[in-house]
């Protein structure tokens, strides 16, 4: 697994979980965002075969070095922070978090804390007893009548929100490496905008065009000559692209007029 993983401290813990399929999807959610620390509490079988359906080869990498213990103290020995993730109201304790406000608060200042995310069973969710080993616990905002989410999609949504920063950076240093390279001609940045003259000679062009073909003719209503030369300034082309759509529509014109001749 990559070592540069957002935040390779953060463990994801599944709680007697119910469908296989679920755990295929987890693990391939985890994989797809550079997590690698998979904990599954569960003293059932869970079959690899129907992992492997939605886990699918890369998250099967995850799911292959899971660890499968029978108890949460087992499975959370080795962590500083708990977190649940729960839908329910407790009077027992506070949800203090939403999941934006969590996850900045753990993109910001407990990344070196080695941190335990819990998910309970498909049918209830953390439980009581489950809850009462977390520190805090946090919601997944949502439309109030179906608030909870399956599985899969609570702990993608969780491992985006703590490690979006992360390929956000990832993705503007690349284009920066990309922008500093010799790219081929059909790609390369940086020409100049079209001139204004340019749009005239281009607009003479498409309307001969227009005319010629017949598209413009006794009835044709008196704005579209007008919207159609908007379209083309809302393109903001540069000189290179003016270049080619002049050319472009000067063959067009060139050859009406041969069938007209």
């Amino acid at each position: 697994m990559n070592s540069t993983a957002p935040l390779p401290l953060v463990s994801i813990v599944l709680v007697e979980p119910i469908d296989d399929l679920n755990v295929g999807m987890v693990a391939r959610a985890m994989r797809n965002l550079e997590f690698s620390d998979l904990r599954i509490v569960t003293k059932r079988y869970i079959d690899p075969k129907r992992v492997a359906i939605t886990s699918r080869e890369e998250g099967q990498i995850v799911f292959d070095s899971a660890r499968f213990v029978s108890s949460l103290p087992e499975a959370l020995a080795d962590c500083e922070d708990v977190v649940g993730f729960s839908a329910r109201n407790t009077k027992n304790m506070f949800i203090g978090n939403t999941l934006g406000s969590w996850g900045a608060e753990i993109r910001s200042t407990r990344k070196t804390i080695k941190t335990a995310v819990m998910f309970g069973p498909e049918d209830t969710g953390l439980r009581n007893e489950h809850l009462s080993f977390c520190r805090s616990l946090v919601r997944i905002p949502a439309y109030s009548e179906y608030s909870s989410f399956n599985l899969a999609q609570a702990v993608l949504l969780c491992l985006y929100e703590v490690s979006r920063e992360f390929f956000l950076q990832r993705e503007d240093e690349t284009l920066q490496i990309a922008q500093s390279q010799t790219l081929p001609p059909l790609k390369q940045v940086g020409y100049p905008r079209a001139k204004l003259h340019a749009y005239d000679t281009l607009d003479s062009l498409i309307y001969n065009s227009m005319v010629s073909s017949g598209f413009l003719r006794t009835g044709t209503p008196a704005p579209i000559p007008g919207l159609v030369k908007m379209i083309f300034r809302r393109l903001e082309l540069d000189e290179r692209e003016m270049a080619i759509i002049t050319g472009f529509f000067s063959k067009i014109v060139r050859t009406l007029k041969r069938k007209e001749s």
